[in-house]
C-alpha cells in the first residue's frame, strides 16, 4: 500500500449507522419524505444528548481543577471583599480551555435594564446560557454609557459565578452573616 492510502485508511471515520441508514431511506425510490424528516430528527436529537453529556463530562472535570478565585474587589457600602470581574476569568479560563470549554457573554440594552447572558460552550456543540436582567445602574455621577457599562460588568461578574458553580466567599448563612465558608466548615447553631 503506499504512503497515500495508508494516511487515507488510518483517517477514515467508522461510518454512523444512524446515517448510513439515512442514506439508505433516502437513496430509496419509493422513499417516505415524512419518516426520513423523522430520522433526521432523531439523530439530530441524539447528536444534542451526545454533546450535552460531553460538555457535562468536561464542565465537571474542569470544575474540580478550578483555584480559588482571590476577593480583591472592596464594596464601597458594606465593606465586603468580592471577586473582580477580570480574577473569575483569569482564574477560570486556562482551566476551561483545558477541557475544551470557554465562556463568554452578550449583552442586550433595553429601555429600562441591561440583560447580561453568559454562555459557556464545549468544543463539541453544546452551549449552556444563563441571564440576567438588571436595572441600569444610574448612581451617583454615572452619565447614561456608564450607567449601562456598570450594570453589564456587574451582571458579568454574577452570571459567571452562577453559570460557572463558583462560591467566592460570598456566601450567607440563614442569619444573614456572611460566611465565607464551605458549607461543611459553617459552625454549628445550638438547638
Amino acid at each position: 500500500m503506499n504512503q497515500v492510502a495508508k494516511v487515507d485508511a488510518e483517517n477514515t471515520l467508522p461510518a454512523d449507522p444512524m446515517v448510513s441508514m439515512i442514506e439508505r431511506v433516502a437513496m430509496s425510490p419509493d422513499a417516505d419524505l415524512a419518516k426520513l424528516e423523522r430520522m433526521l430528527e432523531l439523530k439530530e436529537r441524539h447528536e444534542a444528548q451526545n454533546a450535552k453529556a460531553q460538555a457535562d463530562l468536561a464542565f465537571a472535570e474542569a470544575s474540580a481543577e478550578f483555584p480559588d478565585v482571590p476577593l480583591r474587589g472592596m464594596n464601597n457600602h458594606t465593606g465586603k471583599p468580592y471577586a473582580l470581574l477580570k480574577d473569575i476569568i483569569g482564574f477560570t479560563r486556562p482551566v476551561l480551555a483545558k477541557h475544551g470549554l470557554a465562556l463568554s457573554f452578550s449583552t442586550e440594552v433595553t429601555d429600562k435594564e441591561v440583560i447580561v447572558t453568559a454562555e459557556l460552550s464545549h468544543k463539541g456543540g453544546y452551549t449552556k446560557r444563563n441571564s440576567l436582567p438588571l436595572p441600569r445602574d444610574t448612581g451617583a455621577g454615572r452619565n447614561a454609557v456608564q450607567a449601562v457599562g456598570s450594570s453589564q460588568t456587574y451582571g458579568q461578574r454574577y452570571t459567571a459565578q452562577a453559570i460557572l458553580g463558583l462560591s467566592l466567599g460570598e456566601d450567607v448563612e440563614d442569619d444573614g452573616r456572611a460566611t465565607g465558608k464551605p458549607e461543611g466548615d459553617a459552625p454549628k447553631r445550638p438547638k
